[in-house]
């Protein structure tokens, strides 16, 4: 990696993402993290890469965090660890598993479709985000907790 790919500021980021790497996939940058039970469906990545490119992070904006990925679970510190390494601007549970995880890890309750802060950073959490994705009101109501992350 040369310098222009790599800076200090990266090199955390950049070692969480090689010690986990079956947990991780996504943008390099990982403004946004998306935490899920499992690994977040295509259409969940679609629409979230989509919405926050709308809210202004640009194209492909989202870093997905699989809590267990094979049958391998994070703990939570390593899971703690593997966040703030990223240091996100934003952090979204795209299910219950991990909206759980979340408060756990950061000790601050999380209740669907509102906005919270975690550690200073924006952070809305949802109960089955690929289930909203189906049902058009529960689409908007999602929309509408996205939009309080805009940029």
């Amino acid at each position: 990696m040369n310098s222009a790919e790599s800076n200090t500021f990266s090199y955390a980021a950049d070692a969480a993402r090689a010690r986990w790497t079956a947990h991780v996939d996504g943008s390099r940058e990982a403004a946004v993290c998306v935490v899920s039970g499992e690994a977040a469906a295509d259409a969940v990545r679609s629409a979230l890469n989509a919405s926050f490119e709308r809210l202004g992070y640009g194209a492909g904006a989202c870093t997905f965090v699989a809590l267990d990925a094979g049958g391998e679970a994070l703990s939570p510190a390593d899971a703690y660890t593997l966040l703030e390494s990223f240091d996100p601007l934003v952090l979204v549970a795209a299910d219950a598993t991990a909206t759980r995880a979340l408060a756990q890890i950061y000790r601050t309750p999380l209740a669907p479709g509102k906005p919270a802060r975690l550690l200073g950073r924006g952070a809305v959490a949802f109960t089955d985000f690929a289930a909203d994705l189906a049902d058009p009101a529960a689409k908007r109501r999602a929309w509408t907790a996205l939009k309080h992350l805009a940029r």
